[in-house]
């Protein structure tokens, strides 16, 4: 949640799943004192367990993810960002947090080492799985269900993968993301973006993201729940909102 809060605040989104974010309804500052404090009291949560290795974790991740908002905020607005650029950036933005999510639940599960080591990679996958998804619904997905308007990203200047792979099919959609989209660009670019077939190519790769994450967990042997863990990397990706 402190994620969120904080990247509502930087995006200046209005809406999060149709409701007002806390930047959009308290202001910046608000905003900001409530993302830390969400941070202090998963901090605290943790801290609780007295296992300073856990602690790591999550701190190490935060530290991920900040990272990671410094990268799409160097790629803004550039065409040239690689896909292989753009998946290390959902690698630390993203899927480390979701690693950190998957291995403390293993560590603090009981499982061994190596079992937490596969948990982790298992979040890498489901993380870039997830990204890539939401990324493709700013394309293509339905306001009344994602609860933001489209082409959020392309007016922010965000390099997502289907804009990155349109952006190299067709010099129209370079163009816009090259000096800016403005309100009328966003659904003539999107329709191009979609005919390019960037849209069902950045779905093929967040699926081969949901296969990695759903072969980690067939090394694990019955030690979790792989049926709920399945479902959630399916909900990951054929997500509609």
């Amino acid at each position: 949640m402190a994620t969120l809060v904080h990247d509502d605040q930087l995006d200046a989104a209005p809406l999060r799943r149709g409701r007002p974010t806390v930047w959009a309804a308290y202001g910046a500052d608000a905003a900001r004192a409530t993302g830390d404090y969400l941070f202090a009291r998963a901090f605290a949560g943790l801290c609780a367990t007295g296992d300073m290795a856990a602690v790591s974790t999550l701190s190490d991740s935060c530290l991920a993810l900040a990272r990671g908002e410094v990268l799409q905020r160097a790629q803004t607005g550039d065409p040239a960002t690689t896909p292989d650029q753009y998946l290390e950036r959902c690698r630390l933005k993203t899927g480390r947090l979701f690693a950190a999510a998957a291995s403390l639940g293993a560590r603090l599960g009981g499982l061994s080492a190596a079992e937490t080591a596969r948990m982790a990679e298992f979040g890498i996958a489901l993380g870039l799985a997830f990204q890539i998804a939401d990324d493709v619904l700013d394309c293509d997905g339905d306001p009344d269900t994602t609860g933001k308007a489209l082409g959020t990203d392309l007016l922010d200047g965000t390099v997502t993968l289907p804009i990155l792979l349109a952006a190299g099919r067709d010099p129209e959609v370079r163009e816009v993301v090259l000096r800016g989209a403005e309100p009328a660009d966003v659904l003539p670019t999107l329709a191009r973006i979609a005919r390019s077939g960037a849209v069902a190519d950045a779905r093929t790769e967040a699926e081969r993201h949901a296969g990695a994450a759903l072969a980690e967990l067939e090394g694990l042997d019955g030690r979790v729940d792989a049926a709920a863990l399945g479902a959630v990397v399916r909900g990951a990706v054929e997500r509609r909102a």
